[in-house]
């Protein structure tokens, strides 16, 4: 995080820097002193951007809209393959797994939110194993920006649980504080501004045998293969 000291430290030199540049009297006319402040306004906003990186408290987690673009295609490409049941391809992403045993040829899927949105998605792969009552269970993190930076590392693997052949799933809401300088200006704002992230990073894949039938409270289910 970045503290307030060097904040205040920044905007105390870009105005001594443009009152030197522009020195101002005390009864210079109103319109002059506009434009000089919005000249201390842009020179604060170009010096944060090249300052702040550089602080050794500041959390290198900004991305160009390069890598933004490439964490999107990635994120599609690896979606893609969870989709086309090729989760090998995934492994990397691969976070944790489990395994549940039914009791019945009917399992309940539920989850913990009563706001009706998941920030979550299942896949469901059904598997021809006649003998088996095992529902495996995986969940992969994919990668996620925000507002131009990288928050992949900052979700929290939900709890799962299975009782009485329901199969309950905890989404942990988490909270990430951050400092962060924009400048209002046109030319600077479209970095933030133009990435969407059209479906959820985090991915909960249920392979599950055929002839056990799933009920689906959740709202979850993204795809079933």
């Amino acid at each position: 995080m970045i503290t307030l000291l060097p904040i205040i430290i920044l905007f105390i030199v870009a105005f001594l820097i443009v009152r030197l540049l522009f020195p101002i009297r005390f009864k210079a006319l109103s319109a002059r002193r506009f434009y000089q402040l919005i000249a201390v306004y842009i020179a604060v906003g170009f010096m944060a951007i090249c300052i702040f990186p550089y602080l050794p408290n500041a959390q290198h987690i900004a991305l160009s809209d390069r890598e933004v673009e490439e964490k999107l295609e990635e994120k599609r490409y690896i979606l893609e393959q969870l989709n086309e049941k090729r989760v090998e391809e995934a492994t990397a992403y691969l976070q944790e797994q489990w395994t549940f045993t039914a009791t019945q040829n009917e399992v309940v899927l539920d989850n913990n939110n009563e706001q009706g949105f998941s920030m979550m998605r299942l896949i469901i792969e059904w598997r021809d194993d006649a003998a088996s009552n095992e529902i495996y269970a995986s969940y992969y993190q994919l990668p996620y920006a925000y507002a131009g930076m990288d928050m992949t590392n900052y979700f929290i693997t939900p709890q799962l649980s299975f009782a009485n052949d329901v199969l309950s799933i905890v989404e942990i809401e988490n909270r990430v504080t951050y400092n962060r300088v924009i400048p209002d200006l046109w030319l600077l704002q479209e970095h933030y501004e133009d990435h969407g992230w059209e479906d959820s990073s985090q991915i909960l894949y249920l392979n599950v045998p055929k002839h056990i039938n799933i009920v689906d409270k959740s709202g979850m289910i993204y795809n079933i293969h």
